[in-house]
């Protein structure tokens, strides 16, 4: 399997500090740790897909495209995960997914990319670790700024389906007028997840743009003082058009801290 599948677990692996959140302290390697699933995968029929673990332990119901499941319980340890169109037997992964789970820890497995009416499958997992430990607090107080993270799970927002480089434009309040004169935040390849972003609390909107400057997709969210959020820009289905017609940004709760 590909390298980021792995470095976000090896990264956290290698973390040896207890962090605090709503539900108390976060034990590295104590427990299960806690795995969703997202659909990322565009097909002709926008099919659900199944993922599971270790050959047989389907992780919660089919998944529709572009949602996720709800965080749910894995042992801790190695596991071996196969993505599979809904009713199919191929495994889309192709037999090579394979992740360490770390006890305490939160992780989003999506499966990103292509299932063409004819041809070869092109899909990958993407694991990306939810950051355990608290965002900074607000200068002078006592609560907590937000923090999120972008991921690129969207095959079309290049017109060739193989994914392109976006640039995430956030700016206070709703939708801006215009992105020009903007600077980007972020700038996340497909298949990738950007670092995280610490934010003031309060109400934001979040554009995507391919480096041409064409938006791709905008979200306005509300990022209440310790609340930790996933976006994951997803294509609704193949285009050669990129644009918030066929592409959305789907919003995914991780901590509240």
């Amino acid at each position: 399997m590909s390298c980021r599948l792995l470095r976000h677990a090896a990264l956290i692996a290698a973390l040896l500090l207890a962090a605090c959140d709503g539900d108390g302290p976060v034990d590295p390697g104590a427990g299960p740790a806690r795995l969703r699933v997202f659909n990322a995968v565009v097909s002709p029929g926008a099919d659900p897909i199944e993922v599971r673990a270790d050959s047989s332990a389907v992780l919660g119901a089919a998944v529709p495209q572009s949602e996720s499941t709800a965080f749910a319980e894995i042992g801790a340890g190695t596991h071996r995960f196969e993505a599979r169109l809904a009713g199919a037997t191929r495994d889309l992964f192709g037999g090579s997914a394979r992740a360490v789970m770390v006890g305490g820890f939160g992780y989003t497995l999506l499966a990103v990319g292509t299932v063409p009416a004819f041809g070869t499958p092109d899909v990958r997992p993407l694991l990306v670790a939810d950051d355990p430990f608290p965002p900074s607090r607000v200068p002078g107080g006592t609560a907590y700024h937000a923090r999120i993270q972008v991921v690129n799970a969207a095959p079309f927002a290049g017109t060739t389906g193989t994914g392109a480089l976006v640039q995430a434009y956030i700016t206070e309040g709703d939708a801006p007028a215009s992105i020009g004169g903007v600077a980007p935040s972020l700038t996340i390849g497909y298949r990738n997840a950007s670092t995280p972003l610490e934010l003031p609390a309060g109400r934001y909107t979040v554009t995507l743009a391919r480096l041409n400057g064409a938006v791709v997709a905008r979200q306005t969210i509300e990022l209440g003082a310790g609340h930790a959020r996933t976006l994951v820009l997803a294509s609704s289905g193949a285009t050669a058009s990129p644009s918030p017609d066929n592409h959305r940004i789907v919003v995914l709760a991780d901590r509240d801290f």
